[in-house]
């Protein structure tokens, strides 16, 4: 998202731009590597729900797309046989309950808040004249 702000946690990474409207917009990236589908779509109902309770109001007139990060390591439709081989198993993917969810979701957020105040008060426009 061109013009817009960045942040990341453990296990997402989060976009926010603004845009014209009145009301907030959310996107959704889950790849492949995240998991099978039942993992990629309970992933998407969690952050879903996080936005329609939580955030949907206080980010009216942004768009927030959210892409959750696929774990190093991990390697999906290994079943229980890859546990016995010599390289080893892959890395174990839980998904954290809605309260955990609902935390990285607001620490992301109060980053963009952060840098959005830092461009706002860095914004020479803004300030007013010193020679007047």
């Amino acid at each position: 998202m061109k013009g817009g702000f960045r942040a990341w946690t453990w296990n997402l990474i989060v976009f926010v731009k603004e845009n014209d409207l009145e009301c907030s917009r959310l996107g959704l990236a889950t790849g492949r590597k995240v998991g099978n589908a039942v993992a990629r779509n309970r992933w998407r109902r969690l952050i879903r729900e996080v936005f329609r309770n939580e955030l949907k109001d206080s980010l009216a007139g942004f768009d927030m797309v959210v892409a959750v990060k696929a774990v190093p390591g991990f390697e999906r439709n290994r079943g229980e046989a890859a546990e016995r081989r010599p390289d080893g198993p892959s890395a174990k993917r839980e998904i954290p309950a809605i309260a955990d969810l609902e935390g990285e979701l607001a620490d992301a957020l109060r980053r963009i808040e952060r840098k959005l105040a830092g461009k706002v008060a860095g914004n020479p426009s803004d300030r007013p004249d010193p020679g007047v």
